[in-house]
């Protein structure tokens, strides 16, 4: 009999070790995203502000290329989505036709004066097309991180 107690005593204690190691607890279980009810997020491209940075980065550009082709200028300056260069040597003129000709997202609007000043402006189809690029690469950077965590079906 005591035999029998014995082995029965060990078959309850590995019943109960067993069940203890199969029932997991709640806090190992993390649910993402997807099974918490998914995330609703709302997010802004700021266009204009990639158009403004496209004629920042030209102005700048432009500003190290007229010291380097040694073009002397009057004024040189931006308002808005327009740059304003006046040479002061008539002769830099074929030099600034070159070097203008390597930015044709700038439109010359007039070129007025003896030295002339030129006025070049970013046109509104052109500013229209760098907003939608702005947007499709902000979306495809979006799509690309979400895609990352294997998250199912998103609504982008």
């Amino acid at each position: 009999m005591n035999l029998m107690g014995w082995r029965a005593g060990v078959i309850i204690v590995v019943v109960l070790a067993a069940v203890f190691y199969v029932i997991p607890p709640e806090e190992r279980i993390h649910l993402g995203l997807d099974l918490q009810g998914g995330i609703h997020l709302v997010l802004e491209v700021q266009s204009e502000k990639a158009v403004d940075s496209k004629v920042g980065r030209y102005f700048g550009e432009m500003r190290d290329r007229l010291a380097q082709d040694d073009i002397r200028t009057r004024a040189f300056r931006r308002d808005g989505r327009q740059v304003i260069i006046g040479l002061h040597r008539k002769d830099d003129r074929a030099k600034l036709m070159t070097l203008m000709s390597s930015y044709p997202d700038l439109a010359l609007q007039s070129a007025e004066g003896e030295p002339p000043t030129f006025v070049y402006a970013f046109p509104d189809d052109t500013a229209e097309q760098t907003k939608e690029q702005a947007v499709a690469q902000a979306l495809e950077t979006i799509r690309n991180r979400i895609d990352q965590f294997g998250v199912r079906e998103p609504t982008l």
